[in-house]
């Protein structure tokens, strides 16, 4: 597709980018994904070209996110959208751990029956 068939940037669009396997590839744990430097000056990038309209989302923790993306501290959705930051930096978190204990003492189960498998 050429330039001039693009559409031109409206003031009410943000950009959604997902993070694992969508700019990121997939690694072999959670924990072995790296991000390439030319990655984050190109996200950095178009976060000051659409003057802060871009957020990443992502099943992983803002926390991970932060350190992933360092020094980039982007508005983001987190664990599924469970935790989310702003464009002021204001986090919001409605997980509920409590309410989430059973589902999670029967994923630890199945997880502790299937190599390979994360929680």
């Amino acid at each position: 597709m050429s330039e001039a068939a693009l559409p031109e940037w409206r003031d009410d669009w943000a950009l959604f980018l997902d993070v694992d396997g969508t700019i990121l590839a997939i690694a072999a744990t959670p924990a072995a994904v790296r991000v390439p430097g030319r990655a984050i000056a190109a996200i950095a990038s178009a976060h000051e070209e659409l003057a802060g309209a871009l957020a990443l989302v992502s099943g992983r923790s803002i926390a991970d996110l932060d350190r992933l993306f360092a020094p980039l501290r982007l508005p983001m959705a987190g664990v599924h959208g469970a935790e989310r930051r702003t464009a002021a930096g204001l986090v919001r978190n409605s997980q509920n751990a409590a309410a989430l204990a059973p589902a999670r003492t029967l994923l630890e189960r199945w997880v502790a029956a299937h190599p390979g498998a994360l929680l």
